[in-house]
C-alpha cells in the first residue's frame, strides 16, 4: 500500500501524508480506540479517524471529536484544557498519558479516541 495523502478536516491548508507503516501501526492498535483507525494531524495534534470503503486502501480522514459529556466536571477549565494531556508516566517502557481533567492513565491511541488529541504530538510541541 502506498503512502496516503489527504487534507486535514480541521484546516484544509494542511496537506497530510501518512506512511504505510504509520497506517499499519494504527490498524494494529484499533482495539484500543473503539475499532477506529486513529492517526493525528502533525500540524495541530488533533485526532483523525481513517475511513475505508473497501477495507484495504484509506478513502479519507474524518475529524474525531469525542463525546465530552462523559468528561469529569471541572467547572473552572474550558473544554480545550480538559482534553490537553497533563504529562505522562512510563510503566514497563510504555508511555501512559494523564488527561488534564484527571482520570485514568491512557495509552496513546486510547487517549486519541477518548479526547481527540494526540498526546505525544501535543507534549512534544511544548
Amino acid at each position: 500500500m502506498p503512502d496516503f495523502h489527504t487534507f486535514c478536516p480541521f484546516n484544509e491548508e494542511h496537506e497530510l501524508t501518512f506512511s504505510e507503516k504509520e497506517i499499519a501501526r494504527a490498524k494494529r492498535f484499533r482495539n484500543k480506540s473503539g475499532g477506529k483507525i486513529m492517526v493525528a494531524c502533525p500540524f495541530d495534534c488533533r485526532a483523525l479517524a481513517i475511513t475505508k470503503s473497501d477495507g484495504t486502501m484509506p478513502d479519507d480522514v474524518e475529524a474525531w471529536i469525542p463525546d465530552e459529556s462523559d468528561a469529569i466536571c471541572v467547572p473552572l477549565l474550558n473544554d480545550t484544557v480538559i482534553r490537553m494531556p497533563a504529562g505522562f508516566v512510563l510503566e514497563a517502557g510504555v508511555k501512559l498519558y494523564r488527561p488534564g481533567s484527571g482520570g485514568p492513565l491512557l495509552g496513546r491511541r486510547e487517549y486519541m479516541f477518548a479526547h481527540g488529541i494526540d498526546p505525544e504530538c501535543f507534549l512534544n510541541r511544548g
